[in-house]
């Protein structure tokens, strides 16, 4: 008698947990179907308004002689960087002779990442 009760009040607050789960889950499709309907109206008016102040340009094109000759430029001033990167730590590791220095890669350098690293192992 007492394990049968106790089994019924188990099935009763498992059925109102999940009554309440799925009356939530109903609620918050709820709202994001009306924030959704809000926000479709809202862009719907902004492209209007912005259709309608703005005069229509015409696309800019780049043409391709131009395009090759910024990706060769590019490519030179990496190559220009490397070789000044290099000098200067060839020249400022210039008193030791006998180790050889060579530079494979380069990479910018997040300052924020490594100020933040620094502050947490400060505590340390």
């Amino acid at each position: 008698m007492h394990l049968g009760f106790s089994l019924t009040v188990m099935l009763i607050g498992l059925l109102i947990v999940f009554l309440g789960l799925i009356i939530l889950i109903c609620c918050i499709k709820v709202m994001s179907k009306i924030v959704g309907a809000m926000r479709t109206k809202a862009d719907e008016k902004a492209a209007r308004k912005a259709a309608a102040s703005a005069p229509a340009q015409p696309a800019v094109t780049v043409p391709e002689p131009v395009a090759q000759a910024a990706a060769a430029e590019n490519v030179a001033s990496q190559d220009e960087l490397v070789a000044v990167i290099t000098a200067a730590l060839m020249a400022y590791q210039k008193n030791n002779s006998n180790k050889t220095l060579v530079v494979r890669n380069i990479r910018r350098a997040n300052a924020w990442a490594g100020a933040g690293r620094s502050e947490q192992l400060a505590r340390f």
